[in-house]
């Protein structure tokens, strides 16, 4: 949004000393803003290629079944669908980038929560619904997509890689849910500020903003590649090594039908 996303472009500008920065609003639990947004990233200064595109947006725990404008289960079109589309919208800018291009999907540990059957069938059936479930289906989706993605992209020779990492638990307002039951960052945060008990979690179990980006900065600079992004390919990362991986991430039959589901479920198909 607007609101949150000017004062994050000021202050990275601030604390960079770096002017070209430069924030465009998307909305990944609509599909008609994806839809929108690769003509509006071209029409910029800047918008003649993507390099890396972050994959980092995502919602955690909803308690009740909640859907976005297309009629999607909230957690798994939010993180897995809107990602999926917008890849696949912007893959010519992909192709454009100055030597290999990289696409990094921001996973959770939760995604070793998830089961194969949860990944099969009606994906989101509202009788299968837990806040729990659904979220760690949409973060091993998120391992899934990459590993699929990374290898279409050797397939079609496309210079590009694709990998996913966990962030680690980071001190964001991504756990509201599970403090207030309500989509309310600000009455999260006053209640976790305001309860000893609840800080105390806090500083024990998450990490700041700056450490939390970490993985993410590696995997996007290529260190994982001495410098370079044609390393790692389809490789899950946490703590900026690799990370431990659900065994059901690595079924290839699981992974195409995925893919198979989502692309007639966003109406988007790659170019690869």
């Amino acid at each position: 949004s607007d609101e949150k996303g000017r004062p994050a472009e000021a202050a990275v500008k601030a604390s960079s000393g770096n002017e070209d920065v430069h924030f465009l609003q998307l909305d990944l639990a609509d599909l008609q803003s994806i839809q929108s947004f690769p003509k509006r990233y071209s029409e910029q200064p800047y918008g003649d290629r993507i390099d890396v595109l972050m994959n980092n947006a995502g919602v955690m725990a909803i308690p009740e079944r909640l859907e976005t404008k297309d009629g999607f289960e909230r957690q798994f079109g939010v993180n897995h669908l809107g990602h999926f589309a917008l890849v696949g919208l912007l893959m010519p800018l992909l192709r454009s980038a100055k030597g290999f291009a990289r696409v990094i999907n921001v996973s959770s540990t939760a995604h070793l929560g998830a089961t194969k059957e949860l990944m099969e069938g009606d994906l989101m059936a509202p009788e299968r619904y837990t806040q729990w479930g659904a979220y760690c289906q949409s973060k091993l989706a998120n391992v899934l997509f990459s590993k699929e993605l990374d290898r279409r992209f050797k397939a079609a020779g496309v210079q590009a890689t694709a990998v996913s990492c966990h962030p680690g638990g980071v001190d964001t307002d991504l756990a509201r849910y599970t403090i207030t039951a309500k989509d309310d960052p600000a009455l999260a945060k006053k209640l976790v500020d305001e309860a000893p008990p609840f800080k105390v979690a806090k500083d024990f179990l998450t990490r700041n903003v700056q450490l939390g980006a970490n993985t993410q900065i590696y995997l996007a600079a290529g260190i994982d590649g001495d410098g370079s992004l044609s390393k790692s390919g389809g490789e899950y990362f946490d703590n900026m090594r690799p990370g431990y991986l659900n065994p059901v991430a690595n079924d290839v039959e699981l992974a195409k039908s995925i893919w198979d589901k989502s692309e007639k479920l966003t109406g988007v198909k790659f170019a690869l």
